[in-house]
């Protein structure tokens, strides 16, 4: 597709308001928004999301940007998004957004939703999400929390499971669908 036919693809995207552009599909809705790039992975993204996960383009500080969005709970939906960020992370303008927050760093969304896609295809998620222990008196509510060190402070006017909540913020995967503060335990 020539310069000409992909400029032509460009503006036959429909205009959205900007306040209809972030109204929610379903209830876990990740938007990946972007700005027409000189990149040459510009048009693949463009056929990647075809007409079918490209939302419209709004304007916002006089640049056209690209819509898309992708129900995270459907793994095609969640692997493509993150394939989507692969390609326009490093594009000046681009966000994510997701359920009204906006996230800021490329990295913690694809680690998440790489894991929302392994949950995905197991039987029962929560197998997935909840078989690692840390340390070895508790089984955490997130696999992805084992990675990083955590040590409950009692000075803190905070429960247990308050304080692993704020870590959970701290990393970046309170936004998984799957995260539920309630499936941790102690052993």
């Amino acid at each position: 597709m020539g310069n000409k036919d992909l400029s032509l693809r460009f503006e036959s995207i429909k205009p959205l308001k900007s306040e209809d552009a972030f109204v929610p599909k379903s209830q876990n809705t990740l938007y990946i928004v972007f700005p027409k790039s000189t990149s040459k992975n510009f048009e693949l993204v463009l056929t990647m999301l075809s007409d079918t996960r490209i939302d419209g383009k709004i304007n916002l500080d006089n640049k056209s940007l690209i819509v898309s969005s992708f129900n995270i709970n459907d793994t095609y939906q969640a692997n493509l998004a993150n394939t989507v960020i692969s390609f326009v992370s490093g594009w000046k303008g681009s966000f994510y957004i997701y359920n009204g927050r906006k996230i800021e760093h490329p990295y913690q969304i694809t680690r998440v939703l790489d894991c929302i896609a392994q949950a995905n295809n197991c039987t029962n998620h929560l197998a997935h999400c909840m078989g690692n222990r840390f340390p070895e008196r508790y089984i955490l509510p997130c696999r992805q929390l084992n990675a990083y060190s955590f040590h409950f402070n009692k000075l803190i006017p905070a429960t247990l499971e308050e304080q692993l909540q704020a870590c959970s913020v701290e990393h970046g995967v309170d936004w998984c669908p799957y995260f539920d503060i309630k499936n941790f335990k102690k052993i």
